[in-house]
């Protein structure tokens, strides 16, 4: 959420934007619950930056935590339709490097 290492990136998700809390449940879930104005608002977005930033944050837990095999995304706590009016929330979703990595297609 911190925003990108490199400066020609484009910053994925708005600079308001929290990280609530990060649980792991048995079964290899793991919640990520962001909050913050813009996210809590209406994040004013399209779709593909929307899908970046939720795959940026599936791929980061993942990689990083091998028992969790999806992530589900919440917003203030609880289950929200969407981050930015496009990507469904209502499911975990599975790591995709592709979608991340250009490499790894």
């Amino acid at each position: 959420l911190k925003g990108p290492v490199m400066p020609t990136s484009l910053r994925l998700f708005p600079p308001d934007t929290v990280m609530r809390a990060a649980y792991l449940l048995p079964g290899g879930t793991a919640i990520v619950d962001l909050g913050g104005p813009t996210v809590t608002e209406g994040w004013g977005t399209g779709s593909h930056q929307e899908l970046m930033a939720i795959y940026s944050i599936v791929q980061t837990v993942t990689a990083n935590f091998p028992e969790a095999r999806t992530v589900r995304v919440l917003v203030n706590g609880t289950p929200d339709q969407t981050l930015a009016g496009h990507i469904s929330l209502a499911r975990s979703f599975p790591p995709d490097p592709a979608l991340v990595d250009p490499k790894s297609r």
